[in-house]
């Protein structure tokens, strides 16, 4: 939002000096981006009055001119406008100066030169509309009339003489009355603690109306039709006749340029001008031409608000057609579109210089309605910036009454017709109220602020109040439609007397620090785990492409796919963190790396994964992967075991001990939820597993873990032991407890013994170390079980037997264990271990 600060003052009356208000802004209002000194480029330019004008003897189309600059002596000049005649006062630019506007600067420097143009020397430029950075206009030199003397700076003489701040939007996007000058003025008012004044014509459009509609003819009619006052909170238009389309005066020109608009004509110009001033765009219709092509427009104009119908498009006026959507919200004649509802008119009634009758429109329309009909046809437009932001309805019809006052001054029309306003969005209901406590707000604010102080303060932003018991009730405006709670006048006060007034003092109450979020606590725990474990997170993008789902067997179908992506290899939301992960392990394997373990904590989707909403649910996983070139099974054992260690060390630093291995040929399919199937192909049915937790209401699935199919491993050109796990974090939040607990460590000795169990190949580990921990529980000691061994000789392999040998450590917390004790320990571990598996004990 560029801001010229002589206008803020002309508005104000604010004397502070620039730099202190700048900064007042910046602190209280929003981020200050920019700090323009527009005089930089008009510095040297000097208001000149022609003395003398005479024919170029040696060229038809240029004249020599003697000019006075205020030196008391004149300057010779030469210029293409035999127009100009004695007296008229001009922009004087004297040689080694830079011309504001250089349209060809691959050409020229711009820098205007002494030079002799055919046998006549010229010192200096006398310059046009559009060499001043004006206007389009260069075929003549800019006459200025002013009666203000020759050798003036001529940045005084076109009030460029100012300084213009250019205030983030972003800082404004709640504030939409700060997307107007008045807006702005009113804030800069509050901020430096003087009272603001609305004008008349805004506060009171009504009583301008009255005065300007006096010579109405009503002769011209139009008809106005709401068909989506949903959309259109407010429609108000009006016609004008017999105007004169032609530049606009300089001081309207000077307004547009330091607000960063280029002016046009004075039509599209004084309705820029309410716009910047008021904040509420205005668009105006070519009258003739709207009825032209309008098939029914026999007894008048007719405009009608309504959405898009299917297969209709627009010619805007940037000269780009568009397929309209159905609900972008259009105005149109009785029949076609003639405008993008807040966004942007069309060409065919455009303003010309040959226009002579208009149809101004001043409405309120659906801010959501008009952000998202800007993104669907790509337009962006000042008007859009202000409409998306939500309009105040009421200042619809003081930016009419302005337009009206001012077209009228400026291209000498008449009123045509009466005001139209369709006003569906009207309520009856008295204007908001908002009742502070006046103890909660010092309180909240760290303050000793009397009532009346805070009176005055908000007083200066035309927020007045009344007092009550306990505080005060605040009307509230309403162009102010970000105050809504209480909390919302505290942080007014606050922020218009500025933050830095506040005393700084500590609280005086108890404050408890918030309970961190569960599923953030087991996150942080897992990471922390998996990074001393030696793994390294990454962090990939939650979109894949088709590419990565077909390559990993996924199925498309199943895959959320994105409407805008931003590119064609982010298509696709993954079901699993697998095609992301197995994408980073081959990238790290190009280099010198030869084994790569990688660990992620991130969200997926899948399409059969919904809440009973039938709205997506998000998945928490954490996915481990780990490939190793130079991994040897036949040396370091079934890269199966390597990953399930890794399981096993994060369960226990978990604190988690309710979790049970099922292989995956052998698991009940019931168990696996239908979004995860999808993920089987991943895994060799024969070297992988699925990851139980063992709940009192029944099992319940947490992921899988085991070694990639070897087809897919060769497919993707991974190495020959891949190990992927893939668990789901919200199965696992109840069973975590961030609290520590300590057991203090015996000073016993621990006693070991080796167990060899033989018993059917299909029996699982788990089998027997199961009832093993179940009679060490019962025991009350301090126990560790290893796996020593597991070893099938050829004998074994011919009769389908396998055998386990496991150590088992043991040790009281209270005494020394006697082989005695140990030994009938022994012996009930040994009996329930074959009450479960029918193994034997080799001796």
């Amino acid at each position: 939002m560029k801001v010229p600060l002589k206008w803020i003052r002309e508005l104000t009356g604010v004397e502070t000096d620039t730099d202190t208000l700048i900064s007042k802004i910046r602190s209280q209002l929003g981020e200050v981006e920019s700090v323009e000194e527009l005089d930089e480029k008009y510095r040297k330019i000097l208001l000149a009055k022609i003395d003398k004008a005479e024919a170029h003897p040696n060229a038809d189309t240029l004249g020599v001119f003697q000019v006075d600059i205020g030196s008391g002596s004149s300057i010779q000049v030469v210029a293409g406008d035999k127009s100009l005649k004695e007296g008229d006062k001009v922009a004087y630019i004297p040689p080694g100066t830079k011309v504001p506007y250089n349209p060809r600067p691959e050409q020229h420097d711009g820098v205007v030169q002494a030079i002799t143009l055919r046998g006549v020397e010229s010192n200096g430029m006398l310059a046009s509309e559009r060499e001043l950075d004006l206007g389009p206009d260069h075929t003549k030199v800019l006459v200025i009339q002013t009666d203000r003397s020759a050798g003036t700076p001529i940045s005084e003489v076109l009030e460029l003489d100012d300084t213009v701040i250019d205030i983030e939007n972003k800082a404004l996007t709640n504030r939409q009355d700060c997307f107007g000058i008045i807006g702005i003025a009113r804030e800069v008012s509050g901020i430096v603690g003087k009272p603001f004044t609305s004008p008349q014509w805004f506060t009171e459009p009504q009583t301008t109306l009255d005065k300007v509609l006096t010579d109405s003819t009503n002769d011209l009619s139009l008809h106005v039709s709401n068909e989506a006052e949903a959309l259109c909170q407010r429609y108000t238009a009006i016609v004008l006749k017999d105007i004169k389309v032609a530049p606009s005066p300089i001081w309207l020109k000077a307004k547009l340029i330091k607000s960063g608009l280029r002016p046009i004509n004075n039509v599209v110009d004084i309705t820029n001008y309410i716009m910047i001033l008021l904040g509420q765009p205005l668009h105006a219709f070519d009258y003739d031409k709207l009825r032209s092509k309008d098939p029914n427009a026999k007894d008048g104009a007719y405009i009608t608000v309504r959405t898009a119908r299917s297969g209709e498009k627009i010619t805007t006026l940037d000269g780009q057609t568009h397929d309209l959507y159905e609900d972008n919200l259009l105005i149109c004649d009785s029949t076609n579109p003639i405008a993008v509802a807040g966004i942007m008119g069309g060409s065919e009634t455009e303003i010309d210089e040959n226009t002579k009758n208009i149809v101004i429109e001043s409405a309120n329309f659906d801010m959501y309605n008009n952000r998202k009909s800007s993104m669907q046809l790509g337009i962006s437009t000042d008007a859009v910036t202000r409409f998306s932001k939500g309009l105040d309805p009421e200042a619809a019809l003081a930016g009419l009454a302005m337009a009206i006052e001012m077209v009228i001054d400026l291209t000498g029309g008449t009123p045509a017709s009466e005001v139209i306003d369709v006003y569906p969005g009207r309520t009856s209901k008295k204007q908001d109220q908002i009742q502070i406590d006046l103890s909660y707000l010092n309180s909240r604010l760290g303050t000793s602020l009397s009532r009346q102080e805070v009176i005055d303060t908000l007083s200066n932003v035309e927020l007045t109040s009344t007092k009550t018991d306990p505080g005060l009730l605040v009307q509230i405006p309403s162009f102010r439609r970000d105050l809504n709670i209480e909390e919302d006048i505290q942080e007014e006060v606050a922020r218009l007397r500025g933050y830095d007034q506040i005393p700084i003092t500590l609280p005086k109450r108890s404050l408890l620090p918030v309970d961190q979020n569960p599923l953030v606590r087991l996150k942080t725990k897992v990471r922390d785990s998996l990074i001393d474990l030696g793994l390294n997170e990454v962090l990939t993008y939650n979109f894949i492409s088709l590419k990565d789902l077909e390559r990993l067997d996924l199925r498309p179908e199943k895959s959320y796919r994105l409407t805008n992506p931003l590119s064609p290899e982010l298509e696709f939301m993954r079901p699993s963190l697998a095609p992301s992960l197995l994408d980073k392990v081959k990238k790290n394997l190009l280099g010198t790396n030869s084994r790569v373990g990688l660990f992620e904590i991130n969200k997926a989707h899948h399409k059969d994964n919904v809440a009973e909403d039938g709205l997506p649910i998000e998945l928490e996983l954490m996915g481990i992967v780990i490939a190793d070139e130079q991994y040897d099974p036949k040396i370091s054992g079934a890269g199966y075991y390597h990953l399930k260690a890794y399981w096993t060390e994060l369960l226990a630093n978990l604190s988690i001990s309710n979790t049970d291995l099922i292989s995956l040929s052998k698991v009940d399919m019931k168990l696996i939820p239908e979004w995860y199937k999808d993920n089987l192909g991943l895994f060799d049915q024969n070297a992988s597993a699925v990851i139980i937790l063992r709940t009192d209401v029944g099992d319940r699935f947490v992921g899988f873990l085991g070694e990639l199919n070897p087809t897919l491993v060769k497919k993707l050109k991974l190495p020959r032991t891949t190990l992927y796990l893939e668990v789901d974090l919200l199965q696992l939040v109840e069973w975590y407890s961030s609290v520590s607990k300590y057991n203090e460590p015996s000073r016993f000795p621990f006693i070991s013994y080796d167990l060899c169990f033989i018993l059917d190949a299909d029996v699982p580990y788990t089998a027997v170390e199961v009832p093993m921990k179940k009679v060490l529980h019962e025991e009350n000691l301090n126990s560790k079980i290893e796996a020593v061994d597991i070893y099938r000789s050829e004998d074994q392999k011919k009769e389908g037997m396998k055998q386990i040998t496991l150590r088992v450590n043991l040790n009281h917390s209270q005494r020394t264990l006697t082989n005695d004790d140990a030994k009938e320990i022994i012996k009930r571990i040994v009996r329930a271990v074959r009450r479960e598996t029918n193994a034997t004990v080799k001796e």
